[in-house]
């Protein structure tokens, strides 16, 4: 950011962004205390379904959906994370369905916070590559929000029911 001012004539503001900058539109999700980010590319639905709906197939838990049986992630155990102690589970959840080609996912949150444009920022080599993240952006408040590689998400997913069909064969 360049700023020039001169006493009568006025301010003027640069902004130079670097070309490998990339802008995404992206449905804001909370998670615990953490903002994540998904790429409204791959939103399908949002939805708040009873947690008397999820049923449980093949050790993993599925919702069904227009007579589809969609899988679900807990981001809180996909991101290893943990409940503060005494956490009871509501009735109701948040769950964000996606999808990447073809394949689809329900992604149980804890709140839906909204859209917007995001900018992301590689994670760099100090953190290393992380499964299911592809980078992060800064909010407009100035705190950080994690994007979400769907891909690799549902790729997981898809592969644990996978070894599970085999296992079970």
């Amino acid at each position: 950011v360049e700023i020039r001012s001169e006493v009568g004539k006025g301010t003027e503001f640069r902004v130079k962004l670097p070309l490998t900058l990339a802008i995404i539109r992206a449905l804001q999700v909370q998670l615990l205390d953490t903002t994540y980010c998904v790429p409204l590319g791959s939103v399908v639905e949002t939805d708040r379904i009873a947690t008397s709906e999820i049923k449980t197939v093949r050790q993993r838990e599925v919702i069904v959906k227009r007579g589809e049986v969609i899988p679900l992630l807990r981001l809180v155990d996909a991101f290893g994370l943990s409940r503060p102690e005494g956490y009871v589970e509501p009735d109701e959840v948040f769950v964000v369905i996606v999808a990447v080609m073809g394949k689809q996912l329900g992604l149980v949150v804890d709140n839906l916070i909204g859209e917007g444009d995001v900018v992301i920022k590689p994670l760099g080599k100090f953190i290393g590559d992380i499964p299911g993240i592809s980078g992060a952006t800064i909010l407009g408040d100035g705190d950080v929000a994690i994007i979400m590689d769907m891909n690799s998400q549902v790729n997981a997913v898809q592969a644990e029911m996978n070894r599970l069909e085999l296992v079970r064969s």
